[in-house]
């Protein structure tokens, strides 16, 4: 197994943030209202949420990595 790469993780942590950032410099009502909405819902749809995020995450490194 390769040794974990701090350097990788970082890019990575970055370009998550910016990627955030730039959605709410770019429509900040818009994203408002989409936090807004999911905060009112239930446990399980923020799971499934999060597991379908977690997996196509996942999938992107597993392409880009190949």
């Amino acid at each position: 197994m390769e040794e974990f790469a701090l350097g990788d993780f970082l890019v990575a942590f970055g370009l998550a943030l910016v990627l955030e950032g730039a959605a709410w410099l770019a429509a900040p009502q818009s994203m408002r209202r989409f936090m807004l909405r999911l905060a009112g819902s239930s446990p399980a749809v923020l799971r499934f949420c999060g597991l379908t995020a977690a997996m196509l995450g996942l999938a992107v490194v597993w392409i880009a990595r190949r």
